[in-house]
């Protein structure tokens, strides 16, 4: 009797070993940051075409919305224009009767974030994030891969310390996770996600969360006030030897004790063209 359970006991110690060993096997393997790196430059293109690429301006439709408002979604044009350290993003729109939003100027020169009131009440909620967090452009973050300012394509000198933090599904694409801390430090949270088969990049999200003081005015609210910015890249498109996304979504997202605002920006790019010099003032 005793033999018979011992046996039954070790036939069933093997088989969840067994088991264990598939489910191991099955998970994705972790990898190193430089490895998920190198292998996202190599989805964008070879060494020879990046240089050739290293001054680009892209252009295509755009529109922008505020997210459950009243708010008209308004239609325009886009303009994405890098070299080296620098980058700009220039959206328009036709004015139109619910307001005077025509579009947003996000430009780095190298030296200066150029960021100017679009308004009568001064900068975007987009505008406003991005100069409030500077190194987002400085260090060559905004735009992905669809900018040669591209911060994945000189790691040395504008991030400070990648951190792989496993896998995460966008839709039905399972992605690996890197944290990033750019160099000189950041009051945001910064994460970047890739595709475990292709590495292209697909998404950064940018997030504060922190807690101002209570007033007698806020009891009972949230006690935490939220600020997140996605940036989306998708329809990857073999463009002149480069494979890069053509639709770029940037999603804003405010929650206060007193408010919630959600804004979105969509860009459909269309034209890609590498070329030999951009004027300097273009970024300014």
């Amino acid at each position: 009797m005793l033999k018979i359970k011992f046996s039954y006991l070790l036939s069933w110690a093997l088989c969840v070993l067994s088991l264990a060993m598939v489910g191991a096997a099955q998970k994705s393997p972790e990898l190193k940051p430089e490895e998920i790196v190198a292998k996202h430059i190599a989805s964008i293109g070879t060494p020879e075409m990046l240089a050739v690429a290293a001054i680009r301006v892209i252009e295509g439709k755009s529109q922008a919305r505020e997210v459950q408002t009243s708010f008209n979604t308004v239609q325009g044009k886009s303009l994405l224009a890098s070299a080296a350290d620098k980058t700009l993003l220039k959206l328009s729109f036709p004015a139109i009767s619910t307001g005077d939003y025509t579009g947003e100027i996000i430009g780095f020169d190298g030296k200066k974030l150029i960021i100017p009131n679009i308004t009568a009440q001064g900068r975007s909620a987009l505008g406003n994030f991005v100069f409030s967090y500077k190194e987002i452009m400085k260090q060559g973050l905004f735009g992905g891969s669809l900018t040669s300012s591209w911060a994945m394509l000189d790691t040395k000198n504008k991030i400070a310390k990648f951190k792989y933090e496993g896998t995460k599904k966008i839709g039905n694409t399972e992605t690996h996770i890197l944290r990033c801390v750019p160099r000189g430090g950041s009051a945001l949270t910064i994460k970047l996600f890739f595709d475990t088969e292709t590495f292209r990049h697909l998404r950064t999200e940018y997030y504060e969360v922190f807690s101002p003081p209570v007033t007698v005015a806020d009891e009972g609210r949230a006690t935490e006030n939220r600020f997140n910015l996605v940036e989306d890249f998708s329809d990857f498109k073999r463009v002149s030897e480069l494979t890069l996304p053509t639709t770029y979504k940037i999603t804003y997202t405010a929650e206060t004790r007193r408010a919630s605002k959600q804004f979105e920006w969509l860009m459909k790019f269309s034209r890609f063209a590498y070329t030999k010099e951009l004027q300097d003032d273009l970024f300014q």
